[in-house]
């Protein structure tokens, strides 16, 4: 199955096309490989797709503000798997 081929109905249009592109990569490249050259084939296939992207880049974030926000999610995943 091609996900091209299909409109799911659940993600944004960016989103669609970057799974596209893993499953694109996944399924040409198959198993056994280093992760490094599952990264660099999938940068390749997102700059072909013209999405640009980078390898894994680091980001600097406050230790507080990390905090806050873990708070928050966690009351937010709490919240939201005692309304279902």
């Amino acid at each position: 199955m091609n996900p091209d081929e299909h409109d799911h109905g659940y993600c944004d249009p960016l989103t669609h096309r970057v799974l596209s592109a893993v499953f694109e990569v996944s399924n040409t490249l198959g198993a056994g490989f280093l992760e490094k050259v599952y990264e660099r084939a999938l940068l390749l296939e997102l700059t072909l797709r013209g999405i640009r992207s980078a390898a894994q880049n680091s980001t600097r974030f406050c230790a507080a503000t990390w905090s806050a926000s873990c708070r928050i999610l966690n009351a937010a995943t709490a919240h939201s798997a005692g309304a279902q």
